[in-house]
């Protein structure tokens, strides 16, 4: 009988085991060597995607926040358009009365 076991996490390498040493001369002085560590592009890949991770909860929130925002916002509008539509009438029926008084007085 086989027995199935868990697979153990990976551990996550630091940057500096993703850089690689390119040695450069001096034009100027050419028995000087300097070495100079370039960043590969997997260790960009992985900082971009890492960076992309963390930020991923701020994205979340961001998008909430703006859908709450606009649902307040469409609200407002409603209630505007609601309060608009009512004074409206209110406007129309004094009118009316007040057509009906001065018939009545003239």
């Amino acid at each position: 009988m086989t027995t199935i076991r868990p697979r153990q996490a990976r551990a996550i390498r630091p940057f500096t085991s993703l850089t690689t040493e390119i040695p450069m001369t001096n034009r100027h002085a050419a028995d000087q060597s300097t070495t100079v560590t370039v960043r590969t592009d997997s260790a960009r890949n992985i900082a971009m995607r890492s960076t992309a991770m963390h930020l991923l909860h701020e994205d979340l929130a961001r998008a909430q926040i703006h859908e709450r925002v606009n649902t307040t916002k469409e609200g407002r509008r409603a209630a505007q358009l609601v309060r608009a539509r009512r004074l409206s009438r209110k406007a129309q029926e004094a009118a009316i009365r007040a057509r009906l008084i001065r018939a009545r007085f003239n």
